[in-house]
């Protein structure tokens, strides 16, 4: 990993908000102008598609998130130590 690169993981349980939450990150983070590579394997990277399936039902899917203990934290890593 470069020193001029961020990469957020999201971790848990299947059927916990995950992707619900990367889509929320996403989303916020475009708005204000920041550039965002968008990964997720269960979509093919397809972030088009990924969208239109998560903006269908997103109200429920955040209430859905408010139910859950959503612990965010920051790890320092060395160079080099994460692909």
């Amino acid at each position: 990993m470069k020193n001029d690169e961020l990469k957020i993981e999201i971790l848990g349980s299947t059927n916990t908000g995950k992707s619900t939450l990367l889509y929320l990150i996403k989303e916020t983070l475009k708005e204000k102008g920041i550039n965002v590579k968008f990964e997720d394997i269960d979509f093919d990277n397809d972030e088009k598609r990924f969208d239109k399936h998560f903006r269908k039902n997103l109200n429920e899917r955040i209430n859905m998130l408010k139910n859950r203990k959503i612990k965010i934290s920051t790890k320092n890593i060395g160079l080099g130590s994460i692909n």
